[in-house]
């Protein structure tokens, strides 16, 4: 799956969304994966693949109101993905809804 059908797919709740949108400005791309990841020097695709992988995980506990779930790490995952996208493909990445 291409990355603008992987973003298009994502199905999050707006709140969510609009906060890790927010994060934006200050996103810094690489830097900010690589902390998230733990994985200095990853390109930027495989950066991504992983950051999709973590953030499905976390959704998953989400959805199944898991107690460990943790909304913060979800808002930076999300807010990474948007920032990783926007570093591949420019406009496209504003696709996450």
């Amino acid at each position: 799956m291409d990355l603008t059908n992987k973003l298009t797919a994502l199905r999050r709740p707006r709140l969510l969304v609009a906060t890790a949108r927010a994060g934006l400005g200050r996103y810094r791309s690489g830097d900010a994966a690589t902390a998230i990841l733990s994985h200095p020097g990853l390109p930027t695709e495989d950066a991504l693949d992983a950051l999709f992988d973590l953030e499905q995980s976390l959704n998953q506990k989400r959805r199944q109101q898991a107690p460990d779930y943790d909304v913060t790490r979800h808002v930076g995952l999300l807010t990474a993905i948007m920032g990783e996208a926007a570093a591949l493909s420019g406009p496209k990445a504003s696709a996450l809804t």
